[in-house]
Formats: structure tokens, sequence, C-alpha cells
């Protein structure tokens, strides 16, 4: 098995990186939060490294850089991932990657240094029963498969006892019993490790602080967040921890609808880290929204925060990319989606009108306004021709989510003069005029 040294000051990036080596490629991790206790772990010699991974910065220490000198000065071949903006790249031994979230790149070119195969990881030796590090599932409040201890510590070949079940929450008590009993892994079956790993992949991400995250970084956490809010609110609905996920995310989501200079550099970053449609769907939607009500003499502070909660709930009963590219009738009905998937669509707005009417303190109003996002007053289906009962704030989120869809099928190429002659002949009637008068004005 390889070995690989994470150096990282964040205990849930090491976390991250540290389960996914193990998951993929089949690597241990050792890990620090500083260069000097790494190299002086290197310089111990006590077991091979194959790989340093390490921040290209921690604190205001060069971090790379310093490792860099240390493996010429000590005349070791070992090779160094760095993470983050890195300009120092000049022999094979560095390889630089943007974001430390993206998995697939952070795999892709681990195995690549260690000289593992795509067919060697679809191949790799897998026991029954997958080892899963104990301290991970403080991370967890429900498994998405089933897990199991051993039953006999000293014999690595004992039988294994199901403790948790899948999708069932657990008491965090047992966890430090089991630790406490000198139990150092959990295990779930071979087939469950990949779903188990992708779940905790989010559960560790969503306890980030996004601030520490540089810019790529946080457009994969926050998407990989609402990821996993979709998941948890379809299997619980509200509750207390989704309730919690979701105002994170809200925070963080509006702070980038906010600050983003223009829609178009917004769009172009989401683009380079291959977000879901669905992810930037709802991200597009709040910057939208939020320039709109800038240029609207009759919004308030709380009216614009209303919409920020909207747009970011409007679409969370929807699963997937498919579904959350339809938008009218005409698209369902040439779907290739399954019945059940349809019904889902036609039902969408409803449902996730139901749900926010049990949040706790969510804004007066907003289980209607989400309700009418599609033009229809009872949240089902779509309306070619929009209710005239539609309030104020419900036709700026539709005219919104128009041009929100219209931006990301043309993605970073689109024409705003066209854009907007689309909107004026779709909506010709007085009270959309206003709203399409306010979109003329916002930063693309």
């Amino acid at each position: 098995m390889f070995t690989t040294l994470v150096v990282e000051k964040k205990p849930e990036l090491q976390s991250f990186i540290s389960i996914n080596m193990l998951a993929w490629v089949g690597s241990e991790s050792i890990c620090f939060d500083n260069a000097k206790f790494a190299m002086q772990a290197i310089e111990r010699k006590k077991q091979k490294i194959d790989l340093i991974i390490t921040r290209n910065q921690i604190n205001n220490e060069n971090t790379a850089e310093a490792f860099l000198d240390f493996l010429k000065k000590n005349n070791l071949d070992i090779p160094i991932m760095v993470l983050g903006k890195f300009e120092r790249a000049e022999n094979d031994q560095c390889t630089v990657l943007d974001s430390a979230l993206d998995v697939k790149t952070l795999i892709k070119t681990s195995a690549s240094i260690l000289g593992v195969t795509a067919q060697d990881m679809a191949q790799l030796q897998v026991p029954d029963y997958f080892k899963i590090p104990i301290h991970f599932f403080n991370y967890l409040n429900y498994p998405v498969s089933d897990v199991y201890k051993q039953a006999d510590l000293a014999n690595s070949n004992s039988d294994y006892i199901h403790i948790l079940d899948q999708m069932k929450s657990f008491d965090s008590n047992l966890i430090s019993e089991l630790e406490k009993q000198k139990h150092q892994s959990l295990f779930v079956k071979k087939m469950d490790r990949l779903k188990f790993v992708s779940n905790l992949n989010s559960e560790i991400v969503s306890k980030f602080d996004i601030t520490d995250l540089n810019s790529d970084e946080k457009v994969t956490a926050m998407e990989m967040t609402q990821n996993l809010l979709h998941t948890k609110m379809s299997a619980f609905g509200i509750n207390p921890e989704t309730v919690e996920l979701a105002k994170k995310n809200i925070k963080n989501m509006s702070a980038v609808a906010l600050k983003s200079p223009s829609l178009k550099r917004l769009l172009a970053r989401m683009l380079k880290n291959k977000s879901s449609f669905l992810y930037k769907h709802t991200q597009i939607l709040m910057m939208v929204c939020h320039q709109i009500m800038q240029k609207i003499d009759w919004s308030t502070p709380e009216q614009e925060e209303k919409l920020q909660f909207i747009a970011f709930f409007h679409d969370i009963a929807l699963e997937n990319d498919e579904q959350a590219q339809i938008h009218s009738e005409e698209a369902l009905k040439a779907s290739k989606l399954s019945l059940a998937d349809k019904d889902k669509v036609n039902m969408h707005a409803q449902v996730a009108s139901t749900l926010i009417q049990k949040y706790p303190k969510a804004p007066m109003g907003a289980e209607i306004i989400i309700k009418q996002h599609h033009g229809t007053t009872n949240g089902i289906g779509f309306s070619a021709h929009c209710s005239g009962n539609l309030s104020p704030m419900s036709i700026v989120l539709i005219v919104a989510e128009e041009l929100t869809e219209i931006i990301l099928k043309n993605e970073d190429h689109f024409d705003f003069n066209k854009v907007l002659n689309q909107l004026r002949e779709k909506y010709s009637t007085q009270r959309f005029k206003k709203i399409i008068d306010a979109i003329e004005q916002i930063s693309i």
C-alpha cells in the first residue's frame, strides 16, 4: 500500500484528502498541519513516503516552496502535489492543482504520479468489508449504508457485527464507546464503499468555513453542500440538521450573489469548476434576483433577503440536472424521464412550498412565491400565460428564472441585447415591463 504525506492546516481538509486517497488509490495518509513537523517525519525515515500533498501556503509560511527546497537539499525524489496557486512548478517533481476539492482531478493526478492506472483502480483489491477509520464517523449523523464492527479485535479475520443502519441516525456517544473499546475502524460492505465515501465527502465539506478556501474551492464546497441538502431534504424533510445546513449555504451563496462583479465572471468560475446545472441555476438565479431588486424602486432589504431565500429553495424538490433543465410543459412532455420523474418535475413547486411551510421563521409569504414560480397559483405544472393573481415578487422570480435559463443554455456566449428582446417578446404586459427594464441595468 502507498503512503501519502498530507500537509494542510484544516483537519476537515486533511480528512477529505485522506479518505479519497484510501478509497480510490489505495493509499494511507499521514497528516500534519505544518511543514516543520512533516519534514521531521520524513527525516526520521520510519516509513517510505510515496507522495506529498501540501497546501501552497499555510498561515504566513510558503509551505510548498519550503518543501521543494527541503527535498532538493536532502536529495529526496518524492513527488509533490501543491494545492492552490503556485508558480514554481519547473520540474516533474511538482504538480499544481487549483482546488483540493476537485475529487476527480485529485484522484486522477495522484494515481498518475503513483503509477496507478484506471484499470488498477477498477481492479483494486478490496476486502469484502472495507475499513473506514473510526474518526470519520464524527462527521456523520447517519450513514448511507449499513455499518459493521469486528467481533474480535485481535483477529483480523473475525466476523463482522452489524451496528448502524442505513439512513438511520445514531447516538454520537456510540462512537466514543467504540473508541474506548479500542476499535480503530468500522466497516462497510465492499459494494457500498464508494457510495459511503461520496456521501462522507459532502458531509466533511459541509463543515468547512469557506472563508478558508480559495475561489475555486468555495464553488465546489457550496455545490457539494447544496447537493447534500437536496439528499437530506428528500430523506428527512425539515429538521434541525437540514435547517442548519440550509442556513449556512444560504449565507454563503447569498454572499457570492451579492459580491460577484458580473454574471459572466460568476458563470465562468462555475464552468471552470464543471458545476452541475442544478447548482449553477440556483447560484445564478440568486445573483440575478439580487441585481433586479437593487434596481427596483419598491424593493426593501427585507424583500431582497426573502427573494434570496426563495431562489435558494425554489427547486429543492428536484433531484438532478435532467429534471432541473425542464421549464415548460412542452419540454416535460418531450423529455425521456420516467413517469415518476415527470410527476416530480410537475409537482416540484408545490412540494417545495409545502416543505418551506415547516421551515422555522421562514420569510412571510415565501411559500406562496415558491409555489408560483412557474406561473401557476397551485404549484402544479407550467403556465404559458402567467396568472393575473401573481404577486410582484413572483413576477420578479419568474422573469429572473427565465433570464437564468437563457444564460445557462448559452453559457458565456449569450448576447444580452438579444436576451432582453426575448424577454420583452415573451412577457409583454406592463407588470413585466418594469422588471425587464430593471434587468437592462444589471451588471452582465
